[in-house]
């Protein structure tokens, strides 16, 4: 059985096409990925039912991507009582871990499924052309393997990149509709949320990059939600560093929280769906010299004329159940809205 991946860049004007015909390796950690070149797709954790794939292209084409016209409409999901039950206990025990002191700051994910009309608007390739068109300022990504299935992604996140012959990687956290650029109209525990994320890239960053340069704070919009980032720029002096440095940043505190082995123990008791490829990252890593990791956010799984839409939000000590979940929603409108219109 051959895998594929599309991939877009953010605001490129091609997809690229890989094609495996045998299947791909597995690796258990990022350390472990060869230096050779391929498209890596990571989960939240790797395990044996989710392992580190790396994908070898047999084959690449690059296909032009047009414009579109106009965005669809903004569709939110239609949440269950149900699922907003399970959300509310899950943010009761993720608030019990933060008031303890036992950690500063919990990501608390969750995952909505629902059926769709299985007409080819909704084949998984035509759903990812219109990810590109309404996406133009995000990595947005289609894989189908043996071991991964078939999920889209549509990511604002570098994790690792190299851009210009320079190494890039951004702090991304704390979330809003869109409301212009001034960072006074932040609330603080957006802005602490951002903080924590920044401190931690930048402590990783100091035991294997050189010449690190650091932006200040800065809104970034995307459609209809807007964020915070803190832009890291730094030299990496050997591969081997490369893949050091995803071992040490994956997850970060953006998608985990911090302390990181405390928040992951709170979200294995929190959290009632495996996250599976959601909060993991891929794309190419030294592919014909080209190395765009994204992390896998504004995420969906298909399973035939099933979607599962995957979408978190960082809890710290003052957040609210009512807040935070409609941040779920309004992220997961990214895939759901491909859905609304032909």
């Amino acid at each position: 059985m051959a895998s594929y991946v599309f991939f877009r860049p953010p605001h490129a004007r091609f997809i690229t096409r890989l094609k495996q015909n045998l299947t791909p390796r597995t690796f258990e950690v990022p350390s472990q990925l060869p230096l050779t070149g391929g498209y890596v797709i990571c989960p939240f954790q790797p395990s044996r039912e989710t392992p580190l794939v790396w994908l070898e292209p047999d084959e690449i084409n690059r296909i032009e991507v047009k414009e579109a016209n106009a965005l669809s409409s903004f569709f939110l999901p239609e949440d269950s009582e149900e699922e907003k039950r399970a959300y509310e206990h899950a943010f009761h025990l993720v608030s019990q871990s933060l008031q303890s002191g036992e950690t500063r700051k919990i990501v608390l994910a969750r995952r909505h499924e629902f059926c769709f009309a299985p007409k080819k608007a909704h084949s998984p390739l035509h759903l990812f052309v219109k990810a590109c068109q309404e996406n133009p300022s995000v990595f947005v990504a289609l894989w189908d393997t043996p071991q991964t299935g078939t999920w889209l992604v549509a990511s604002p996140e570098p994790l690792l990149e190299k851009v210009n012959e320079q190494w890039h990687s951004v702090a991304l956290a704390g979330t809003r509709t869109n409301q212009g650029t001034d960072l006074t109209s932040w609330d603080h525990k957006n802005l602490d949320e951002q903080a924590v994320v920044s401190d931690f890239i930048r402590s990783c960053l100091s035991q294997t990059a050189e010449k690190i340069e650091t932006s200040p704070v800065h809104s970034q919009g995307y459609r209809h939600l807007q964020h915070l980032a803190t832009d890291f720029r730094f030299s990496l002096p050997s591969p081997e560093s490369v893949t050091r440095t995803l071992s040490l940043l994956h997850p970060t505190p953006a998608v985990c929280g911090l302390p990181r082995d405390n928040a992951l123990a709170t979200i294995r008791l929190a959290e009632p769906d495996a996250r599976s490829f959601y909060a993991g990252f891929s794309g190419p890593l030294f592919l014909h010299g080209e190395t765009r990791l994204y992390v896998s956010l504004r995420c969906m799984e298909l399973i035939g004329d099933r979607a599962s839409l995957y979408a978190g939000g960082g809890i710290m000590p003052e957040s609210t159940v009512e807040t935070e979940w409609e941040e779920t929603r309004r992220k997961m409108a990214t895939m759901r809205s491909l859905f609304s219109k032909p």
